[in-house]
Formats: structure tokens, sequence, C-alpha cells
């Protein structure tokens, strides 16, 4: 990762990709969000979390909301975040966006200063305290 110039030491430049789906949203008979975390996963992407949202608007579909957990209907908003150095993301983002495309959705991606931390188990093991 590169080290920004005059920042903090530690903090390194970095990008956070956010994609906005539906739950519903599939892909080869396969939840999108799911098939979305293998490929970061697979790719050795620095990680990836998927929010579930209480409700959500956009210009091209009518409100979706959650009714709840038990929601049978699934219409209920998603964002997949995705953080990694630049060219990490850079590879990404062609199969990302093909899939985006079929189901419709959006992708920002933002330039972030961030702090690594090693969870306690895997700090242990590589050597890191």
């Amino acid at each position: 990762m590169n080290k920004k110039p005059g920042t903090n030491s530690g903090f390194e430049r970095v990008q956070r990709l956010t994609i906005h789906i539906k739950q519903a949203d599939q892909v080869d008979d396969h939840p999108l969000y799911l098939r979305m975390l293998e490929l970061v996963r697979d790719s050795g992407t620095a990680g990836a979390t998927v929010l579930k949202g209480v409700a959500g608007y956009s210009v091209s579909s009518h409100l979706s909301e959650s009714a709840g957990p038990a929601d049978p209907q699934q219409d209920t908003p998603l964002l997949v975040v995705i953080v990694d150095r630049a060219a990490q993301l850079q590879d990404l983002i062609p199969q990302l966006t093909s899939w985006v495309q079929v189901n419709g959705g959006m992708m920002t991606l933002e330039d972030l200063q961030g702090y690594h931390f090693l969870h306690p188990s895997k700090a242990k093991s590589s050597g890191h305290a």
C-alpha cells in the first residue's frame, strides 16, 4: 500500500468501493451479494462487508423496505463495501460492473486513508504484535 507523504505514520492510501444492490438480486441462480463476497475473497482482497438496509429508494425503482427479519420479499437494499488498494479494486471492477448492470444498482469509489489492524488471532500467527 502507498503511504501518503505528510500524513500520520501507519495510515495508508486505500479505496472503498461501495455497491448498492437489492437482497433479491441474483447471478447464475445465486444471491449476487454472496457471489461478490466469493469474488473478493478469491482475489485476495483485504476485506468486504455486506450491510442490510431498513429501507431505500432510487430513481429506477420503487421504495423498498424490510418487513422484518423474516421478510419473504427480500427486496431490501444492501450495501457491499470493499476496501483495499486501488490496483486491487480496479481488477475487480469489470466483473462487479457486469453483475450490477444486469441487476441494476450503483457503484461508488472513494479514496480513503486506512489504518490496518489484524485480528488478534491473525496477529499472533503472523508474528505481529
